[in-house]
C-alpha cells in the first residue's frame, strides 16, 4: 500500500471541494458536521447505549490523538529551527530578537530566516548590526576569494525576496550586503 504525502492528501481535498462547488473551508466544515451526526444516526438504527459511548469516545481519543501528533511535530520543527538559528546566529540572545521577527515567525516564517530578513532591511540598528555583518563578511571571505562569482542583490531586492528566496540564496545575500554601506 502506497503512502500518501499531505500534499497529494490536500489536493485531494481540494479538488473534491471545488467539485462540490465548495470553499475548503466550507468542505472542511460540511465533513465536520457529518461526522459528528454519525452517532445520531446509529442512534436511530436502535445501538445499545454503550456502543454509542464507545464510539463517541472512540472519537474523542483519535482528536486528542491527532492534537497531540500535530503538537509534536510543531514542537520538534521548532527545536529545529531553533538549533539552526543558534548555528547561525550564535552571539544573539533570545531576549534580543525583536517582536518584528517572532510575528514573522507567527506567520509561518522560520527563525533563521525572519532574523536575517530583519537585519538585511536595516531594522537592526547599533553596532550589534556592524559585528554581525563583519563576522558574516569573514565567514564568507574564503568562498569569494574562489574565483566564483555570485550574484549582487539590492537592499530592495532582497525586502522583495521570500523566506525560500532568502535562504536559497543566502551567501550571496550577504555578500550583497557588504557593498550597501
Amino acid at each position: 500500500m502506497k503512502t500518501i504525502t499531505n500534499d497529494e492528501i490536500l489536493d485531494a481535498v481540494y479538488d473534491i471541494a471545488n467539485e462540490r462547488g465548495m470553499r475548503i473551508d466550507e468542505f472542511i466544515q460540511q465533513l465536520q458536521e457529518d461526522y459528528a451526526e454519525l452517532p445520531m444516526k446509529y442512534a436511530e438504527g436502535d445501538l445499545p447505549e454503550e456502543v454509542l459511548a464507545e464510539l463517541e469516545s472512540a472519537k474523542e481519543l483519535r482528536k486528542e490523538m491527532r492534537d497531540s501528533k500535530r503538537k509534536s511535530d510543531e514542537d520538534a520543527k521548532l527545536r529545529e529551527d531553533i538549533a539552526a538559528f543558534r548555528e547561525l546566529f550564535p552571539e544573539v540572545k533570545p531576549e534580543e530578537i525583536p517582536e518584528e521577527v517572532w510575528a514573522e515567525v507567527s506567520e509561518g516564517m522560520d527563525l533563521r530566516h525572519a532574523y536575517a530578513l530583519y537585519m538585511l532591511t536595516g531594522q537592526k540598528s547599533g553596532g550589534h548590526a556592524e559585528e554581525v555583518n563583519r563576522e558574516a563578511a569573514f565567514r564568507s571571505a574564503a568562498a569569494a576569494s574562489d574565483g566564483s562569482t555570485e550574484p549582487s542583490f539590492t537592499p530592495e531586492q532582497v525586502e522583495k525576496m521570500s523566506a525560500k528566496d532568502v535562504a536559497k540564496n543566502y551567501k550571496s545575500v550577504l555578500q550583497s550586503m557588504k557593498g550597501w554601506r
